[in-house]
Order: C-alpha cells, then sequence, then structure tokens
C-alpha cells in the first residue's frame, strides 16, 4: 500500500499543476490490485471467497480514493 501511495506522488502532482489551466479527468485500471485480492483469497479456506465483480468494485473504490487523496495532497 506504501508503495502504491508513493507511485501516486509524481503523476498526480504533474496533475494538480495541468488542472490550474486544464479540465481533467483521470482514469485507471486495477487489474494487479484485483489479481492480488484473488490469490489472496486463494490462500485462505477458512473465508468465503468473494465474486469477481465485488473484488472489482473494492480496487476501483481503493484506487480511486488513493487518487484522490493524493491529489488533493498535491
Amino acid at each position: 500500500m506504501a508503495e502504491q501511495f508513493a507511485n501516486l506522488t509524481v503523476p498526480m502532482a504533474q496533475i494538480a499543476g495541468l488542472s490550474k489551466d486544464y479540465r481533467i479527468i483521470i482514469t485507471h485500471g486495477n487489474g494487479p490490485q484485483v489479481g492480488n485480492l484473488l490469490l489472496q483469497q486463494e490462500c485462505c479456506a477458512a473465508v468465503p471467497r468473494l465474486p469477481l465483480e465485488i473484488l472489482v468494485a473494492q480496487t476501483q473504490g481503493q484506487i480511486g480514493y488513493m487518487i484522490e487523496s493524493t491529489l488533493d495532497e498535491a
């Protein structure tokens, strides 16, 4: 998680600068994060597994939050 936040600092600072002159739309993918959650679910049979669409929604929200909070700081 710390690495993901650190990876956002440079691009969010650039976007913050651009947003002074332009209207910006930010999009993102979430494949690696969904893959990580799928692997985590494989490691523990005691916890019920969630369907893929729920994992996709979770990671979309997670990444959106990370982008927004890092952009706010920039």
